[in-house]
C-alpha cells in the first residue's frame, strides 16, 4: 500500500506539472521567457542573475561539488585556487592553495570562502559572499576594504611561507 501511495502521489505531481506546462504554452508569451515551477508559485524563491564574475561562478561550482561529490568539477577547483592565491598575494601573503591536493583545495577553499562570507554578512552568507568577491574581482586588497586577518583563515598546516624569504644561493655561485 505504501509503494502504491508513493507512486500515486508521484503521478499526481507529474500530472499537475504537465498541466502547468500546457497552461504556460497557452498563456501570452510577453518577453518570451517563462518559468514553470514544480511547486506553488510561492515556492519559487530563486532569482536568475547574469554575472561576469568568474570567481563567483567557480565558488558556486566548488560548493556544489562538496555537497554532491558525483559532480565532475573539471578544472574549477584549480582555477578557483589560482584566483584565491592571487587574492592572498595582493595582501602580501604567500600562495597557499596551490600547495594542497585537489581535495584539500576544494575543502579549504570552500571553508575560506564560507568564513569570509559569514564575517561579511552573518545573517545572509550568500550576500556576504558577493560582498567579498566584488573587491577580489576588482583586484584590490581585501585588507583595504574589510577589517580581516586573512592569514588566520588559511589552513594551519600550510601557513608557512610558500617561498623562502631572502636570496638563496644556488650551487656554483
Amino acid at each position: 500500500m505504501k509503494r502504491f501511495s508513493d507512486l500515486a502521489e508521484d503521478l499526481v505531481a507529474c500530472w499537475r506539472l504537465i498541466a502547468r506546462c500546457k497552461a504556460a504554452l497557452d498563456a501570452p508569451q510577453g518577453d518570451g521567457t517563462q518559468l514553470v515551477s514544480a511547486g506553488a508559485v510561492g515556492d519559487v524563491q530563486v532569482a536568475f542573475e547574469e554575472t561576469e564574475s568568474e570567481l563567483l561562478q567557480l565558488a558556486g561550482v566548488c560548493e556544489n561539488v562538496e555537497v554532491y561529490p558525483d559532480i565532475e568539477p573539471g578544472k574549477a577547483v584549480f582555477r578557483r585556487s589560482q584566483l584565491l592565491d592571487a587574492v592572498l598575494y595582493r595582501d602580501d601573503l604567500p600562495p597557499v592553495f596551490m600547495l594542497l591536493s585537489e581535495q584539500e583545495q576544494l575543502l579549504a577553499g570552500n571553508a575560506f570562502m564560507r568564513h569570509l562570507a559569514t564575517q561579511m554578512n552573518p545573517q545572509d552568507p550568500a550576500v556576504g559572499q558577493r560582498e567579498v568577491i566584488r573587491p577580489m574581482d576588482a583586484g584590490t586588497r581585501l585588507s583595504e576594504h574589510f577589517d580581516l586577518d586573512l592569514a588566520a583563515l588559511l589552513p594551519a598546516s600550510h601557513r608557512a611561507q610558500a617561498f623562502p624569504l631572502g636570496r638563496q644561493t644556488l650551487p656554483g655561485e
